[in-house]
């Protein structure tokens, strides 16, 4: 699908420098798929929740038996 937008120069740049694609269709691409995972992530945050006191659980760790 084609599109006309109006972005702004700095903020091209600033993305051009922090991710190094200089193709700009690939840098919309990258953002809007970054977007759409963040906001997945916060999706799932609500129906999960949230356990701010959460600690890491402790690993068990087997003995080889050869």
């Amino acid at each position: 699908m084609r599109t006309t937008l109006n972005l702004s120069d700095e903020l091209i740049t600033k993305a051009i420098r922090e991710t190094g694609v200089t193709e700009k269709t690939k840098l919309i691409h990258m953002a809007l798929e970054e977007l759409v995972a963040k906001k997945g992530r916060e999706r799932l945050t609500k129906f999960f929740g949230a356990d701010t006191n959460a600690t890491v659980a402790p690993r068990r760790r087997y003995e080889n038996p050869d």
